[in-house]
């Protein structure tokens, strides 16, 4: 039997489910996807024996307790650090405490009662005497040292003592030299007695202030507290966490910096962020809830990551941007001894889920959530902060995009139902600094409960509340039925907006009525270029100026390099280029030569790019750096053939629907997924686009794109196909908008197109009107 149970921890090692024992049940967590069919089975049948077996080895600890040290300072989480860097109102999206406030109904309490149980609370629990400083340092104080606060009671005829409460209770900022950062009401309005509770999240999460507020109901039904018994505090725990060797996961989380640089790109209205915060709700009652259940069980994934696919999905509409970064919130008790579970505090890490809608069905995107939470899970030591740390000092000290979105889970898949107390929330809402939406989910009692809690200022008016209408619309269609695990996502939009978008649309229809264009390959508009104005610049970088007759001529000598190589029509060439002029050369070359252009970026882990390449089929690779990752031929850009003015060349192929380009996009699970676009298909975009904004030989745009972006695809063919000039900023992993700025403004830039938060980034990056004037026309997709 011993060694039966060996095989079945050692696979359950494998396949990346953790097991432990929590109140006399196994509980898992897995880590690679769904259980095994033979691991669920073993799990099953010998269940007991493997309870036995873990709880003979909870006296193993990797915490060594320090009660002579309990009121000694200790460091401070990095949570606990971004949440009092938020405070600041010099931070952008600060200015608020990370806080939660409950209104709680208690018919027949008394002011008494309730002041003994908060004496009672604050003396049990250390979290509830610690003060924090911003130095960098937490400390828990002896309890005869703590003021414990009077408790506020007011009384109406009316609902004003609630609401009055309410008001001055909800938004509060404890001083944190001053514990407990925690406070107390009761209000008596028509009949019912109404306790309200303020709580900073610097003191307890979300399952620690469960454990506070239940003791505190207890207590002020005059039931004794138990003894805690915890043989470690939490002051014990954060100095042995903050030992664990975070190597491997820093590295897993540095892999996916470029993903997750990208942030999320909806409307915004800048710096005037409200201190106030507004609740969204919805309740699922039992039945929907299970019908959600059942969905979830059919696809394979836990609640929390159909949740968080449905939440992805909703911004991804809103969005620029197909693929974006949400910040996810984990409630992470590290098993480092038996009694961390007795323990209360932040136990809070973050960790951010990229994901990507491409059209895929409500089923496969259920699926990449589900391994993006647990990439999270697995690799927690180096936590957001950290992560957003490095993000911002690999580009330049510019936090860049935004991340105004958070995603907070308290469900779990192997329990019926949590947090079921003997009182229940009548209100609540919470606020977080520098988050724009916190969406929160649990179930209480029978009910799945999910809230968007929304700072007030951050999003045009009305924005969110449609946002989570439609959210609200395909969760309920998902619980009756309506929509299947092999369905699309398809989110039904609002009536007055979709008359709006109608009326839009109209309105572009008729603007382009009447026009026609000539069915052409890409590269035409530099060839006419070439031959009408050779002596025009079309492309700048910090290290060339080349007309359009010399960028032709490195374009040839590109395509006769591929084709000296045997690489011919329909053939697909890879591009892994730092940005500049020779980038654009080989893309034109590869068009020349009747082939398609695959860019690949050269910041990516070369992981990726062998993947790229593999899923592209490529037979050739144009690059200028070390490329060791691909195993076909290697082609590196030969300036010195520009020399020769003619090459032994084929004529350019003229069939408009041949594949010009395939773009290259993923998330961090699964593998990376191209779309092939024609030449004819690009160009009908181009040609639109270069009508309406006259973009001819008086352009000069700033390419901020890269070549792996769609966007891109207008800079190159767009803006030099019309006469136009591009200038182009040579970057590395991240994107420097102050050289943008510098750039736009040298330059005399007239024309600019990128997603918002590049724009956004630049506008940041830009100081003084005379700057900003300099550009003509914005062209923002």
């Amino acid at each position: 039997m011993e060694s039966l149970l060996s095989e079945i921890m050692k696979q359950a090692s494998n396949e990346g489910v953790d097991l432990w024992v929590e109140e006399g049940a196994l509980h898992f967590r897995t880590t690679q996807g769904p259980l095994s069919d033979s691991l669920r089975s073993s799990l099953k049948a010998h269940r007991q024996q493997i309870i036995d077996t873990l709880k003979s080895k909870e006296g193993d600890s990797l915490i060594e307790p320090s009660p002579e040290e309990a009121h000694m300072p200790f460091p401070l989480t990095d949570v606990q650090s971004a949440y009092l860097l938020g405070r600041r109102e010099s931070v952008q999206g600060g200015g608020v405490s990370c806080h939660a406030y409950f209104e709680v109904e208690m018919p027949g309490i008394t002011l008494e009662s309730l002041q003994r149980a908060f004496e009672a609370i604050i003396r049990r629990y250390d979290s509830l005497r610690t003060m924090y400083d911003e130095s960098g340092f937490q400390q828990v104080l002896p309890f005869d040292e703590i003021d414990v606060p009077k408790i506020a009671n007011l009384s109406s005829d009316d609902e004003s003592s609630c609401v009055e409460l309410r008001g001055t209770m909800s938004h509060a900022i404890h001083e944190i030299h001053k514990p407990p950062l925690m406070g107390v009401g009761l209000s008596h309005a028509k009949g019912v007695d109404t306790v309200h509770v303020s709580i900073d999240f610097l003191v307890a999460d979300w399952t620690s202030m469960m454990v506070i507020l239940d003791t505190f109901f207890e207590a002020a039904k005059g039931k004794a507290l138990p003894e805690n018994d915890a043989r470690i505090t939490f002051r014990d725990y954060v100095i042995a966490a903050q030992k664990i060797n975070s190597d491997k996961d820093r590295k897993y989380w540095e892999d996916r910096y470029q993903d997750i640089a990208i942030g999320v790109d909806v409307p915004m209205l800048g710096s005037a962020w409200k201190n106030q915060f507004k609740r969204l709700d919805v309740k699922l009652s039992k039945e929907l809830k299970d019908g959600f259940l059942n969905f979830a069980k059919r696809v394979g994934v836990s609640l929390s990551a159909l949740l968080l696919a449905l939440y992805g999905a909703s911004i991804a509409n809103w969005s620029a941007q197909k693929r974006n970064a949400i910040v996810v919130t984990l409630f992470d008790r590290k098993p480092l001894h038996p009694d961390v579970k007795k323990l209360t505090g932040d136990f809070t890490s973050t960790g951010y889920a990229v994901l990507e809608q491409r059209g895929q069905s409500l089923g496969d995107l259920a699926k990449e959530s589900f391994m993006e939470l647990m990439g999270i899970v697995e690799h927690n030591s180096y936590s957001g902060v950290a992560i957003m740390r490095d993000i911002t000092r690999k580009n330049g000290g510019n936090k860049g995009a935004s991340y105004p979105f958070v995603f907070t889970s308290a469900l779990s898949s192997d329990r019926k139902e949590e947090f079921s107390h003997n009182w229940s929330i009548s209100y609540a809402i919470t606020q977080t600094p520098q988050v724009g939406v916190d969406f929160q989910a649990a179930i209480i009692g029978t009910d799945l409960c999910i809230n968007w809690d929304v700072r007030q200022g951050v999003f045009p008016d009305g924005m969110i509340e449609t946002m989570f209408e439609s959210f609200c619309s395909t969760l309920t269609r998902v619980s009756l039925g309506k929509i299947r695990p092999e369905d699309p996502i398809i989110f039904e939009v609002p009536k007055d907006q979709a008359l709006t978008r109608s009326h839009v649309q109209q309105d572009l229809d008729q603007q382009a009525a009447g026009r026609s264009y000539a069915e052409e390959m890409l590269f035409d508009g530099l060839l006419r270029q070439a031959k009408e104005h050779p002596d025009r610049i079309a492309v700048v970088d910090s290290h060339n100026c080349l007309t359009f007759l010399q960028l032709r001529k490195r374009a040839d000598a590109i395509a006769f390099q591929l084709s000296e190589a045997g690489i011919g029509p329909k053939d697909h060439v890879g591009i892994c280029m730092t940005k500049g002029a020779e980038q654009i050369a080989c893309v034109y070359g590869t068009l020349l030569a009747g082939c398609t252009y695959v860019p690949i970026n050269p910041s990516h882990p070369d992981a990726r790019k062998e993947a790229v390449a593999a899923r592209a089929g490529l037979k050739a690779l144009l690059s200028n750096s070390d490329a060791r990752w691909f195993r076909g031929a290697v082609l590196s850009p030969e300036t010195s053939l520009c020399q020769t003015s003619r090459f032994d060349l084929p004529s350019p192929p003229n069939n408009p629907s041949n594949n010009a380009y395939a773009i290259f996009t993923s998330g961090s699970t699964g593998e990376p997924k191209g779309v092939l676009v024609s030449h004819k298909a690009a160009l009908n975009t181009i040609q639109d686009i270069c009508a309406r904004f006259d973009v001819g030989s008086d352009t000069v745009a700033l390419g901020v794109s890269n070549l792996d972006f769609d966007l891109s695809v207008f800079d190159i063919f767009g803006v030099i196909g019309s006469g136009g000039t591009l200038v182009l900023v040579e970057q590395g992993a991240f994107a420097n908008p102050t050289l943008w700025a510098q750039a736009a403004c040298s330059n005399k830039i007239t024309f600019w197109n990128s997603a918002p938060a590049q724009m956004s980034m630049m506008l940041d990056a830009t100081s003084g009107e005379r700057k900003r004037r300099a550009t003509r026309h914005i062209d923002i997709y």
